[in-house]
């Protein structure tokens, strides 16, 4: 039976913490918004299960359960391109040790738990599932009204705000532990931190080679590159790169010195 009752979304069972949670394929305090606040909410769960592709010493510091996942390349499954097209595609690798699909730890999580719906035995069978549920969606690219969200800033406002996306090479396990993407030009660039060489001169950083960013009230030390095309009163600090899980919010209040 469809349950209807909304839910939280991520970022709010994170600030409410809760008693359990069970992450997939994902590492919170690298990729979470907030993630010294994802951080403290897994420390304090009472059960943490992760289903991982890797495993890393914050992942054993707060995970009670960690399961084994096959990577992409280890497990049939399905893309819908833009078009609407379903494309279905098959394992092009072996499965390593004793790492599973996603689709047979949920499964098998279910029946676990006495979860009904969900006993399928192929991956080929959740897309003949999912195909036929969908069969009546009409595709349409009109983008219609958008409610715009607006960020609000606390006290601090008109202080050196710290704004920040995920770099290319930083947006999942995999690629951040690829060596070579890592040393290609948008890999150097996402450990650091980055002005407009206004901003640095008003802080006195011009000539620089390293900062120490302070959020959350923990400071680390961050090569500095300066940039016009970050905005004036800002330094960008991105996520999903190893040495930032100390840090606040994404968006927030951060202060900088020479190291």
């Amino acid at each position: 039976m469809a349950d209807d009752r909304p839910g939280l979304n991520a970022y709010q069972m994170l600030q409410s913490p809760r008693r359990g949670y069970l992450l997939f394929n994902v590492e919170p305090e690298l990729e979470a918004w907030d993630t010294a606040t994802a951080q403290h909410a897994l420390r304090q769960a009472e059960t943490v299960i992760a289903i991982n592709n890797f495993s890393s010493p914050a992942l054993l510091e707060y995970a009670d359960v960690l399961l084994p996942l096959a990577s992409f390349a280890e497990t049939d499954g399905t893309y819908v391109n833009i078009e609407g097209r379903w494309q279905y595609f098959k394992a092009a690798a072996s499965i390593s040790d004793e790492a599973r699909p996603g689709w047979k730890i949920l499964r098998a999580l279910a029946d676990r738990f006495d979860i009904s719906g969900l006993a399928y035995d192929s991956a080929a069978a959740i897309h003949d599932t999912v195909q036929e549920q969908c069969r009546d969606v009409v595709l349409n690219n009109s983008l219609g009204h958008i409610e715009l969200m607006q960020h609000e800033f606390g006290a601090g406002y008109g202080r050196l705000q710290r704004i920040a996306d995920v770099s290319i090479y930083g947006v999942d396990p995999l690629v951040r532990r690829s060596l070579p993407l890592q040393q290609t030009g948008d890999g150097l660039e996402a450990d650091k931190a980055i002005m407009h060489p206004l901003t640095a001169a008003d802080y006195g950083l011009v000539g620089s080679e390293y900062i120490c960013v302070k959020q959350n009230g923990n400071t680390i030390e961050f090569p500095l590159q300066l940039s016009e095309t970050i905005p004036e009163g800002s330094v960008w600090v991105g996520l999903g790169v190893p040495g930032i899980e100390a840090l606040g919010p994404a968006c927030g209040d951060i202060e900088v010195s020479a190291a």
